[in-house]
């Protein structure tokens, strides 16, 4: 049995899409997971690394999470040139960026305090 042949563009599979992430280090593990599936689901779509950057960087929107857009797209720029790298460059940059360590560091030290 002969399968039927796709033609046109791909579409974008329309599943919830990402809460928009504003830089609360607790929330960015679910924040990258919910990026990622539905960056999976349109696989077709989302097929190079720029576009998967540019997605989660869409999501990026207020307060730490901005200002870290913001100078991490100012770092990529050359001239008039901007490439994004890797994704798998982006996502260190960003979890690194974001760690969580440093928020329980800081409630421990508050806890302490009190």
């Amino acid at each position: 049995m002969a399968t039927p042949a796709t033609t046109g563009t791909p579409k974008e599979l329309r599943i919830n899409t990402p809460m928009p992430f504003e830089g609360d280090r607790s929330k960015l593990r679910t924040f990258l997971q919910d990026c990622e599936i539905y960056l999976l689901i349109n696989h077709k779509i989302y097929d190079q690394d720029d576009k998967k950057i540019t997605f989660i960087l869409s999501y990026l929107t207020g307060g730490d999470a901005s200002m870290w857009k913001n100078q991490w797209i100012q770092s990529k720029r050359a001239g008039a040139t901007l490439n994004l790298g890797t994704y798998a460059a982006f996502y260190t940059d960003l979890t690194d960026a974001f760690r969580e360590e440093e928020q329980v560091q800081n409630a421990l030290h508050k806890i302490h305090n009190l």
